[in-house]
């Protein structure tokens, strides 16, 4: 009930806003045990970590694999490019609270060579994620050591909290911003430093054309459904009852899934690649794949799959499917009208799914990514 609540108010951002800012000490207080734990152990590999160091803000506690998957290519990247860091991992709650003063900690640890990278997201935002953009905000008012935010979806309702994240954006002129698709990276150069902002793609398409994870014995069947459920969600499970019972014309092997694990990466996050592999070898098994969620989107890539992308309440699916546009025509297409599924769907259903995939997306932009900060970043 609580849940469904939460879900019609996030359709409403003034008032879930209004909401969740009056909230936020409540939670704040009601986690204050939680936090505890955080604060020791983040506090500790701080301490105990020697040399140069990358500080990994908003690293995802939750059960989202497409989270967790940004996070697992993040630490690939970084440990890639630059094999000399120690990576230090912070969460946005310990952050964006101070918990007992942790950014005096941070700064007296911290050297100029040491930098700092944004988890990549739905986080430069006042719609859902205040927390991020709060963590975001912190760091760059108080430290002037080079950031990168990786990729993020950006979209603000609230004037005043466009204006704060304009402000704190001014107190680092050292970073560099990637926007995962247009619409973002226009709202970013109107609102941050032009010549610091970057169009690049999630992170996880680096994975695609590019992935050990999945077993190459898997047969495909059927279609898969990877579903969202929560206030970005657009049809409602009446509407997408009616399009399964459509589908069986096509198959009867048709199964629902999302993007969560059963795991929990809290405290945790030595099963995040096994948990991302296992999704990615799910995938694999089927057909077909519709989602109206982007990572579900990326997944279906990465195994190989065709994929139908429905929208959501918001530009994250419409805009960012255009990434995909001119380089796998033949394994995407967007679906702006449920009433369309089935149809679509026909013609995708049999398409061939094993042809290998170019891994564009890590060689135009991931292998270069380096090289494009060290110009901007001094």
């Amino acid at each position: 009930m609580l849940k469904t609540i939460i879900n019609k108010l996030r359709k409403n951002p003034n008032i879930f806003y209004f909401l969740y800012k009056l909230y936020l000490p409540i939670k704040n207080m009601k986690n204050r045990e939680l936090y505890n734990k955080y604060y020791e152990m983040e506090s500790k590999t701080l301490l105990e970590t020697k040399g140069k160091k990358v500080l990994f803000v908003g690293v995802p506690i939750h059960n989202n694999l497409g989270d967790q998957a940004q996070y697992y290519c993040i630490k690939k990247w970084l440990n890639k490019n630059y094999p000399d860091y120690s990576i230090v991992e912070f969460t946005d709650n310990i952050i964006y609270t101070n918990y007992k003063k942790i950014i005096n900690l941070i700064k007296e640890n911290i050297s100029a060579d040491d930098f700092f990278v944004f988890q990549s997201g739905y986080r430069t935002t006042d719609v859902s994620n205040f927390e991020g953009e709060y963590a975001h905000q912190t760091i760059l008012k108080n430290f002037s050591n080079k950031i990168i935010v990786f990729p993020q979806t950006v979209n603000f309702k609230s004037k005043n909290e466009k204006k704060k994240s304009i402000k704190a954006y001014k107190k680092n002129k050292n970073y560099v911003f990637l926007a995962r698709d247009e619409i973002s990276f226009n709202t970013a150069t109107e609102m941050y430093d032009k010549d610091r902002v970057l169009l690049y793609p999630d992170i996880v398409t680096s994975l695609i054309g590019n992935c050990n994870l999945i077993s190459n014995d898997n047969t495909r069947e059927g279609i898969l459904l990877c579903l969202r459920n929560d206030g970005e969600k657009l049809y409602s499970n009446e509407e997408y009852n009616g399009v399964i019972d459509q589908l069986k014309e096509l198959t009867n092997t048709i199964d629902i899934t999302d993007t969560n694990s059963d795991k929990s990466f809290a405290f945790d996050k030595t099963e995040v690649e096994n948990e991302i592999s296992k999704k990615l070898n799910q995938f694999s098994k089927y057909k077909l794949i519709i989602t109206d969620r982007y990572h579900g989107t990326i997944f279906s890539l990465i195994s190989n799959t065709n994929v139908i992308v429905l929208n959501s309440t918001d530009h994250k699916l419409s805009s960012g499917v255009n990434w995909f546009k001119g380089i796998y025509d033949d394994k995407v297409t967007y679906c702006n009208n449920l009433k369309d599924l089935f149809n679509v769907a026909q013609s995708m259903y049999n398409k061939e799914n094993n042809k290998k995939l170019s891994s564009y997306f890590n060689e135009q932009y991931y292998d270069k990514l380096k090289e494009k900060v060290d110009g901007i970043i001094e």
